[in-house]
């Protein structure tokens, strides 16, 4: 895969060897709307989104630890409507091995389900686990349905 943006804080990489229009992020450490770094990454992840028409992302967030409640709102609020209005379908995310993660996680996916955005989240165990799921989903409903439909 060709990593297309990196910083402390994520590594941003290009799958479409393995499958088309699908981003491979490794989120990491402790995130506030403060950070410039932060910021920029989710920046850098939208401008790519837009650029190459990315229509999947594959989130692991093994080493990531825990969003500040600026920044979750930030992202429920302008980050993730942005990235739908450019066209991702899904995001497939990997859960962190600590407690306290997993659970501001667990918060952040709980209130993108709330808003109601048509973007579809699923857990997967693992980057095979999601390219399976991302096959299938081409499998069932063609490249790009219009409407996206709850797997």
């Amino acid at each position: 895969m060709e990593t297309l943006f990196t910083n402390s804080h994520i590594k941003v990489s290009d799958a479409h060897k393995i499958l088309p229009n699908t981003f491979v992020v490794h989120w990491a450490g402790f995130w506030t709307h403060e950070n410039a770094v932060c910021m920029e990454a989710l920046e850098q992840i939208t401008a790519l989104i837009k650029k190459y028409q990315a229509k999947f992302l594959l989130s692991d967030y093994s080493r990531f630890e825990i969003y500040t409640v600026n920044m979750l709102n930030h992202l429920l609020e302008v980050w993730y409507p942005q990235l739908v209005t450019h066209g991702l379908t899904m995001e497939l995310y990997i859960m962190p091995q600590d407690m306290v993660s997993e659970a501001n996680l667990e918060d952040k996916f709980e209130q993108l389900e709330q808003n109601h955005l048509p973007l579809i989240t699923p857990k997967v165990e693992s980057h095979d686990h999601a390219y399976n799921l991302i096959r299938e989903y081409h499998k069932l409903y063609g490249k790009y349905p219009a409407i996206t439909p709850k797997l």
